[in-house]
């Protein structure tokens, strides 16, 4: 599965975007584990409080009957961040770039 992957293979790359505000996020770094209890339950906490536009959403960790949940914080090595612009969503846009050295 996904943990087993992670563990062998801890290079993580995540992308995305926000339709309102036309942007994008592009992340690559390295997984790490969190052991700490009290951090892996501060994530869930943040998880539970997101809310969203539709009385029903529910976030797709809470449709999962997997077991034991794993918490991964991500070092970043480098993330692009893109806002496009409404009306030129090719030619018409800023792009942030981080790389760690």
């Amino acid at each position: 599965g996904k943990y087993a992957n992670i563990q062998a293979m801890p290079f993580v790359a995540i992308t995305t975007s926000g339709e309102d505000d036309q942007t994008t996020l592009q992340i690559h770094g390295q997984a790490v584990e969190v052991s700490d209890p009290e951090e892996g339950n501060a994530v869930f906490e943040v998880l539970h409080s997101v809310r969203h536009k539709s009385r029903d959403f529910r976030l797709p960790i809470s449709k999962l009957n997997a077991g034991t949940y794993a918490v991964f914080r991500i070092v970043v090595d480098d993330a692009v961040l893109t806002e496009y612009e409404a009306t030129d969503q090719i030619n018409g846009r800023a792009t942030v770039s981080y790389r760690r050295s």
